[in-house]
């Protein structure tokens, strides 16, 4: 890790869960990590906390929908624009959407929302990454898509069936970028002990990682 000391990377879903795990990790180990999730409070409070104890590295929090390609874009604008930042040289792509709204009986405003986020959102940032790295002459950057087994697998079950369809489309996207050095893929089995319902409809409510 001594290599990365500094580099920026770029965390999606990092208010909790994983994406945190994540952040907390790499500064931990002195690197730069821009933290981006829809609501940043926890990202801001984790990041006041690791510099009164002195950690190492840095954490930036940056809110954005990655559902949102004009609002991805401009958040590269933004951190090209940033004497401290310019760039990004790692980007680990977390964040996810999934609904219990399955083929035949989900509605399709719900499956756009999940292939915004699971597909479209992940296709952006490794656009504007790669782009960057290439403005800065960046020749070992690497991008990692945060996946789970199952969707690769295409294993359709039950109710979230569209979402593992998104997912699954995000494990191919890493074949069609090759040509831009390390693509890695970290597979990660996520269970849930409890489903969680709306009280008063008893419908199965959507989970995300935000």
């Amino acid at each position: 890790m001594e290599a990365w000391i500094g580099r920026n990377v770029l965390v999606t879903g990092a208010s909790r869960g994983i994406g945190k795990a994540i952040c907390e990790e790499l500064v931990r180990h002195g690197l730069t990590v821009i933290g981006v999730a829809r609501e940043v409070h926890e990202i801001e409070q984790a990041s006041l906390v690791m510099k009164s104890e002195g950690w190492s590295g840095t954490l930036v929090a940056i809110k954005c929908d990655i559902s949102d390609a004009k609002a991805v874009k401009q958040m590269f604008v933004n951190i090209k624009a940033d004497p401290d930042l310019e760039g990004v040289d790692v980007l680990i792509s977390n964040a996810a959407v999934a609904m219990a709204e399955p083929i035949l009986t989900g509605e399709p405003a719900m499956w756009k929302i999940m292939m915004e986020t699971n597909v479209l959102g992940p296709a952006v940032l490794t656009q504007e990454v790669v782009t960057s790295m290439a403005e800065r002459a960046v020749d070992n950057g690497h991008i990692i898509y945060i996946n789970r087994s199952m969707n690769i697998s295409m294993t359709l079950l039950g109710q979230e069936q569209c979402e593992t369809c998104s997912k699954s489309e995000l494990h191919k996207q890493n074949f069609t970028c090759e040509e831009v050095g390390d693509i890695f893929e970290i597979n990660l089995n996520k269970r849930r002990n409890t489903v969680r319902r709306d009280k008063n409809t008893n419908k199965t409510l959507p989970w995300m990682i935000n």
